[in-house]
């Protein structure tokens, strides 16, 4: 959604601007919170700036910051990701989390692009509710497809196709190990932190809105998933003779 914000702002601007944001996400991730940072001719209201952007897109908050304030510097970014309960062993998730706190060389969780490895995890923690898992993740940064990475590594661990051996063999090596990346839709940029944070002006219009499309997307979802349950013990049983789910 870069370029929409971009193209929205560029147009309202008058002239071309550049978006610095503090988080990049791959295609399916979501983000509650990022941060750009641009340099406008003149201040453009959050409503109008909303007016313009597609609905998934929303501007909830403002704040005006020094010429050399840059997004990228952030004290700490909180990541979530959720996933399906199958029955992984939580205590083993836990003990697998742990291996990533601190400061780590984590080449083989991330693409080979010439970034630096190492990488200082602040924490992640592991929880359990509705029959859904969430890995929550804090650091100062993460590089390309780091944390889908570790979420699999995480999973599979719990799920006991990986042992803790295996895992640690994995982290703190010149060793080629790659990790394949879990699926990026349910990962999500909850916050981002600075040290000098900016005092950003909440726009309680855009919030009240976002809330409102979240619920829509939700009754969507719940729609959908209604749907798929009703195929798999109805039609589905019915021309095969047998129920098909796991």
């Amino acid at each position: 959604m870069e370029h929409v914000i971009a193209r929205v702002l560029s147009r309202l601007n008058g002239s071309p601007v550049r978006l610095d944001k503090a988080s990049r996400t791959d295609p399916g991730v979501s983000a509650l919170m990022n941060v750009v940072a641009v340099d406008l001719n003149y201040e453009l209201k959050i409503g109008l700036i909303n007016s313009k952007l597609p609905r998934q897109v929303r501007m909830w908050g403002a704040a005006r910051v020094p010429p050399n304030f840059n997004p990228r510097r952030a004290a700490q970014r909180t990541y979530l990701y959720f996933s399906p309960s199958m029955g992984e062993d939580l205590g083993l998730m836990r003990r697998a989390a742990a291996a990533f706190v601190g400061r780590h060389d984590l080449r083989n969780y991330m693409i080979r692009d010439g970034s630096p490895t190492i990488v200082e995890m602040h924490e992640i923690n592991v929880e359990e509710f509705n029959g859904m898992i969430s890995l929550e993740f804090k650091g100062r940064g993460f590089r390309n497809k780091m944390l889908r990475k570790i979420v699999h590594a995480i999973l599979m661990v719990g799920r006991g196709v990986l042992g803790m051996d295996y895992l640690r063999g994995t982290i703190d090596t010149e060793e080629n190990i790659p990790m394949p990346p879990h699926q990026p839709h349910g990962l999500i940029l909850k916050e981002v932190k600075y040290e000098d944070q900016p005092s950003f002006s909440i726009d309680r219009t855009a919030l009240s809105y976002f809330a409102r499309y979240l619920r829509s997307k939700l009754a969507e979802t719940n729609a959908m998933s209604a749907s798929y349950e009703s195929l798999l013990r109805g039609a589905m049983h019915e021309y095969w003779g047998r129920d098909l789910r796991p």
